[in-house]
């Protein structure tokens, strides 16, 4: 289960400012984990290489032996390149074995299909027919890649639950957000307070009317005058 909240900068500059800056909170990321976790008790802390190369993106693993762990993503945005995106998950060194052997082996397998079938088809034709294979592939890998890593878990023990990775959320939390805005919990301005009294007394109020003494003042005598007590 993973959990993520969003982070900007104060003052966002050019596309490559910000992913300069946002390599700056990476760093102070890494630097917190390896100070929360020594390498003295038995966890390690790696930077992993980067999935896309097209948009900025930064992989904090920490390890606990072969099969506990978690991983922090920051992801930038890329329509806004000042936002990015924090994301803490399980992992481990089992899960990331396996996600790795998997990548390697349909890469190797696409590769192969297509150099043999060039011979035979045309290269958007076999593009188009190995579409719904590696969309199976893919499915097939993740499958096995958690019943893999779970088992591993299960067997070998895991130190980090959903609970540590709330709590470890939460104190990166502290960390980036000072500099940054939280934009899931942007502050708003409170509610005006409503004094109801105030508004009962603007409330206007209505003599009844009468009728019946409406038409005795009117025939009254002339001398009759205008007064309160009348109504």
């Amino acid at each position: 289960m993973s959990q993520f909240f969003f982070i900007t900068l104060d003052n966002p500059g050019p596309s490559y400012q910000n992913a300069a800056r946002f390599a700056q909170h990476a760093q102070r990321v890494e630097v917190f984990l390896r100070q929360l976790y020594p390498e003295f008790s038995g966890h390690t802390v790696k930077l992993l290489k980067a999935r896309k190369k097209s948009k900025p993106e930064w992989r904090i693993a920490l390890y606990r032996g072969w099969s506990s762990g978690m991983l922090v993503e920051m992801v930038a945005d890329a329509g806004m390149s000042y936002v990015a995106k924090v994301t803490v998950s399980w992992h481990s060194r089992v899960k990331q074995l396996v996600q790795d052997m998997f990548t390697y082996l349909g890469a190797f397998l696409l590769l192969l299909y297509l150099f043999c079938g060039i011979f035979f088809a045309r290269l958007i034709v076999l593009i188009v027919v190995a579409i719904p294979f590696l969309v199976a592939y893919a499915i097939f890998a993740k499958v096995c890649e958690y019943v893999v890593a779970r088992s591993a878990a299960i067997v070998l023990g895991n130190n980090f639950d959903d609970n540590r990775c709330s709590d470890l959320l939460a104190r990166l939390q502290e960390i980036l957000l000072p500099a940054s805005l939280h934009l899931s919990r942007r502050l708003r301005p409170p509610a005006p307070e409503i004094n109801v009294s105030l508004l009962l007394l603007e409330i206007p109020t209505f003599v009844p009317f009468d009728p019946e003494k409406i038409f005795l003042y009117c025939v009254s005598t002339p001398e009759r005058r205008w007064s309160d007590d009348k109504f």
